[in-house]
């Protein structure tokens, strides 16, 4: 029988909103910032992660409209 916890990994309803989370931490690993807390405030914390987002969804608008 397997373990508990590969049952719970492996579960079909968990899995598509486990790699949207996996998906979304890995794009703000890229940001320094983000990795090692610099900031001391939750407020500057926060409007960090604010601007990351802001700047994953820009990089996801395409540049020249398609035709």
């Amino acid at each position: 029988m397997k373990p508990l916890r590969t049952l719970i990994l492996t579960d079909p309803e968990l899995y598509p909103e486990r790699t949207a989370i996996e998906r979304t931490n890995a794009w703000l690993d890229s940001f320094k910032t983000l990795l090692v807390r610099y900031e001391t405030t939750v407020d500057n914390w926060l409007a960090f992660h604010f601007l990351a987002f802001t700047v994953l969804l820009l990089r996801k608008i395409p540049l020249e409209p398609e035709l």
